[in-house]
């Protein structure tokens, strides 16, 4: 399988960030920016300035850090972000499983990937997935999402490890 790249982000919690980082950068940075026009002080109205730009800029940043590329070679699971890499090996896997996360007020929803590890913390791999493929998914046609792609593949290779509903 090639290797391929998720968000690594549901949407759900995309918008919390976007809305924290409004909340606390946009707020104190037009509050600074005012103070800054009303106090004449230049330093307050730059830092004013600065601030409401992170409030737009950040949430990007760290959905940038949180993709993850994600390479399955039968064997084990690599991943690879900014801030972590991680090997699974696939005879230590536990337990497999999935779930859709509909995701309010966004144009995706989520699909969340879980594995758990015989000796190890476990691991969530997240991906988007638009909102009109969900059904699709949901019946079982997993094609367009090469996370769940890699899941079918590795529970058709280790069907004793798929969670049990």
């Amino acid at each position: 399988m090639e290797k391929f790249t998720i968000s690594n982000m549901s949407p759900t919690a995309f918008n919390w960030i976007a809305y924290a980082c409004a909340a606390v950068f946009g707020i104190t940075g037009v509050g600074l920016f005012f103070e800054g026009l009303t106090h004449k002080l230049p330093l307050h109205n730059a830092l004013g300035v600065v601030l409401f730009l992170l409030a737009f800029v950040l949430p990007f940043v760290f959905m940038g850090l949180a993709r993850t590329s994600v390479e399955y070679d039968g064997a084990a699971v690599k991943t690879s972000s900014l801030l972590k890499k991680r090997e699974i090996i696939l005879q230590d896997i536990k337990q497999i499983s999935y779930e859709f996360e509909t995701c309010y007020r966004s144009s995706n929803n989520a699909v969340c990937l879980y594995v758990e590890l015989q000796d190890g913390p476990d691991v969530l791999l997240t991906d988007t997935v638009p909102k009109d493929e969900t059904d699709r998914l949901v019946k079982g046609d997993h094609s367009p999402v090469p996370l769940l792609v890699m899941y079918d593949a590795i529970a058709e290779k280790y069907p004793d490890k798929v969670k049990k509903d």
